[in-house]
Protein backbone atom coordinates (compact mmCIF):
# COMPACT_ATOMS: atom_id res chain seq x y z
CA UNK A 1 0.00 0.00 0.00
CA UNK A 2 1.26 3.50 -0.89
CA UNK A 3 3.16 5.73 2.10
CA UNK A 4 0.12 8.28 2.05
CA UNK A 5 -1.30 9.47 5.65
CA UNK A 6 -4.51 8.34 6.42
CA UNK A 7 -6.99 9.85 9.73
CA UNK A 8 -9.02 8.59 11.83
CA UNK A 9 -11.77 10.63 12.50
CA UNK A 10 -13.32 10.16 15.59
CA UNK A 11 -10.27 8.86 18.01
CA UNK A 12 -10.48 5.72 20.18
CA UNK A 13 -13.73 4.96 21.62
CA UNK A 14 -15.16 1.57 22.78
CA UNK A 15 -18.66 0.13 22.93
CA UNK A 16 -19.04 0.82 26.77
CA UNK A 17 -17.50 4.58 25.80
CA UNK A 18 -15.15 4.32 28.87
CA UNK A 19 -11.71 6.29 27.99
CA UNK A 20 -9.48 4.43 30.41
CA UNK A 21 -10.08 0.72 28.37
CA UNK A 22 -7.22 -0.50 27.69
CA UNK A 23 -8.73 -1.78 24.30
CA UNK A 24 -10.15 0.38 21.99
CA UNK A 25 -11.54 0.66 18.10
CA UNK A 26 -9.77 2.92 15.89
CA UNK A 27 -11.69 3.68 12.33
CA UNK A 28 -9.67 4.74 10.16
CA UNK A 29 -10.58 6.74 7.21
CA UNK A 30 -9.13 4.80 4.23
CA UNK A 31 -7.29 5.62 1.27
CA UNK A 32 -8.19 4.24 -1.95
CA UNK A 33 -5.18 1.78 -2.02
CA UNK A 34 -5.80 0.69 1.48
CA UNK A 35 -9.29 0.25 1.15
CA UNK A 36 -8.48 -2.24 -2.48
CA UNK A 37 -6.39 -3.89 0.09
CA UNK A 38 -8.92 -4.43 3.21
CA UNK A 39 -11.79 -5.42 0.05
CA UNK A 40 -9.25 -8.41 -0.39
CA UNK A 41 -8.33 -9.30 3.00
CA UNK A 42 -12.56 -9.18 3.24
CA UNK A 43 -12.82 -11.06 0.38
CA UNK A 44 -10.63 -13.68 1.80
CA UNK A 45 -11.75 -14.12 4.98
CA UNK A 46 -15.11 -15.04 3.40
CA UNK A 47 -13.81 -17.43 0.95
CA UNK A 48 -11.87 -19.34 3.88
CA UNK A 49 -15.13 -19.62 6.47
CA UNK A 50 -16.67 -20.73 3.43
CA UNK A 51 -14.02 -23.32 2.98
CA UNK A 52 -13.95 -24.07 6.71
CA UNK A 53 -17.54 -23.69 7.20
CA UNK A 54 -18.33 -27.12 8.49
CA UNK A 55 -15.52 -26.87 11.22
CA UNK A 56 -15.92 -23.47 11.78
CA UNK A 57 -20.03 -22.84 11.89
CA UNK A 58 -20.68 -26.26 12.73
CA UNK A 59 -22.68 -26.73 8.69
CA UNK A 60 -21.65 -26.26 5.56
CA UNK A 61 -22.56 -22.63 4.44
CA UNK A 62 -22.34 -21.29 0.95
CA UNK A 63 -20.54 -18.03 0.08
CA UNK A 64 -23.58 -16.15 0.33
CA UNK A 65 -24.58 -17.54 4.10
CA UNK A 66 -21.61 -16.44 4.99
CA UNK A 67 -21.23 -13.24 3.89
CA UNK A 68 -24.77 -12.31 5.92
CA UNK A 69 -22.92 -13.43 8.92
CA UNK A 70 -19.96 -11.81 7.89
CA UNK A 71 -19.02 -8.62 9.85
CA UNK A 72 -16.21 -6.89 7.18
CA UNK A 73 -13.71 -5.16 8.66
CA UNK A 74 -13.95 -1.90 5.97
CA UNK A 75 -17.65 0.59 7.24
CA UNK A 76 -19.18 1.48 3.62
CA UNK A 77 -21.85 4.00 4.25
CA UNK A 78 -23.29 5.27 1.50
CA UNK A 79 -20.89 8.26 -0.57
CA UNK A 80 -19.14 8.97 2.84
CA UNK A 81 -15.44 7.46 2.58
CA UNK A 82 -14.77 4.25 3.84
CA UNK A 83 -13.53 3.23 7.43
CA UNK A 84 -11.69 0.73 8.27
CA UNK A 85 -12.42 -0.81 12.49
CA UNK A 86 -8.63 -1.75 13.81
CA UNK A 87 -8.15 -2.28 17.46
CA UNK A 88 -5.88 0.12 19.90
CA UNK A 89 -4.28 -2.03 22.75
CA UNK A 90 -3.02 1.07 25.22
CA UNK A 91 -1.51 -1.00 27.50
CA UNK A 92 0.39 -4.41 27.63
CA UNK A 93 2.32 -6.25 25.48
CA UNK A 94 0.60 -5.39 22.27
CA UNK A 95 0.20 -1.93 23.53
CA UNK A 96 0.32 0.46 20.18
CA UNK A 97 3.79 1.98 19.86
CA UNK A 98 3.64 6.20 18.18
CA UNK A 99 5.74 7.79 16.68
CA UNK A 100 7.00 10.83 15.12
CA UNK A 101 8.25 11.04 11.39
CA UNK A 102 11.66 11.52 12.74
CA UNK A 103 11.28 7.73 14.18
CA UNK A 104 10.92 9.09 17.51
CA UNK A 105 8.39 7.65 20.24
CA UNK A 106 5.55 9.93 21.19
CA UNK A 107 2.12 9.96 22.86
CA UNK A 108 -0.38 9.11 21.16
CA UNK A 109 -2.45 12.01 19.22
CA UNK A 110 -4.53 14.49 22.23
CA UNK A 111 -7.05 15.46 18.76
CA UNK A 112 -6.75 12.90 16.45
CA UNK A 113 -9.28 14.65 14.23
CA UNK A 114 -6.48 17.51 13.56
CA UNK A 115 -3.90 14.70 12.89
CA UNK A 116 -2.47 12.70 9.95
CA UNK A 117 -1.59 9.34 10.65
CA UNK A 118 0.59 6.22 9.20
CA UNK A 119 -1.02 2.91 10.17
CA UNK A 120 1.37 -0.58 10.59
CA UNK A 121 -1.46 -3.23 10.94
CA UNK A 122 -1.52 -6.81 12.14
CA UNK A 123 -4.91 -9.16 10.71
CA UNK A 124 -4.44 -10.99 14.40
CA UNK A 125 -7.65 -13.59 14.40
CA UNK A 126 -10.95 -14.62 13.26
CA UNK A 127 -13.54 -13.84 15.54
CA UNK A 128 -16.72 -15.38 16.07
CA UNK A 129 -19.71 -14.95 18.50
CA UNK A 130 -22.79 -16.47 17.90
CA UNK A 131 -23.72 -16.60 14.40
CA UNK A 132 -21.71 -13.81 13.80
CA UNK A 133 -17.90 -13.48 12.64
CA UNK A 134 -15.32 -11.40 11.10
CA UNK A 135 -11.53 -10.23 11.52
CA UNK A 136 -9.21 -8.04 14.30
CA UNK A 137 -7.10 -5.90 12.62
CA UNK A 138 -4.62 -4.63 14.97
CA UNK A 139 -2.91 -1.61 15.04
CA UNK A 140 0.54 -2.26 16.30
CA UNK A 141 2.14 0.96 15.39
CA UNK A 142 1.73 4.55 14.03
CA UNK A 143 3.15 7.24 12.64
CA UNK A 144 1.39 10.55 13.80
CA UNK A 145 1.33 14.06 12.37
CA UNK A 146 -0.31 16.73 13.62
CA UNK A 147 -1.98 19.02 11.92
CA UNK A 148 0.14 22.12 11.35
CA UNK A 149 -1.26 25.28 13.21
CA UNK A 150 -0.17 27.59 10.14
CA UNK A 151 -1.57 25.47 6.92
CA UNK A 152 -5.16 23.48 8.53
CA UNK A 153 -5.14 19.76 6.66
CA UNK A 154 -8.66 20.73 5.96
CA UNK A 155 -9.94 17.00 7.40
Amino acid sequence: VENACCCAPFGPSNFDKEPLATRQNLEIRCIPSLQECISQVDDWGVAYITAHSERLLKKEKSEEQVRAVYHPTLKIQGSYPALLRTQVDSAGHRACQYWTLEQQKREASEDWRKAEIRPMMHVSHLWMMGKDCGLVINCTDVLVQEASRAFPSGK
